[in-house]
C-alpha cells in the first residue's frame, strides 16, 4: 500500500511539474505571436511608428 502512496505522489508532482511547463510554453508562444504582430521583418518592435502614435 506504501508503494500506491509514493506512485501516487510522485505522479502528482510530475503532473504538477508538466502543467506548469504546458502552461509556460502557451505563454511563452502567444508573447512570441503578438511581438511578431509589430514587426515580422525585424522581429522586434517598431519603435519609431509607436512614437509616431504616442
Amino acid at each position: 500500500m506504501k508503494m500506491i502512496e509514493e506512485w501516487l505522489a510522485s505522479s502528482k508532482v510530475w503532473f504538477e511539474l508538466e502543467s506548469a511547463r504546458l502552461k509556460l510554453e502557451a505563454e511563452t508562444r502567444l508573447w512570441e505571436a503578438e511581438n511578431e504582430v509589430f514587426s515580422p521583418e525585424a522581429g522586434c518592435y517598431d519603435w519609431e511608428f509607436i512614437d509616431e502614435w504616442v
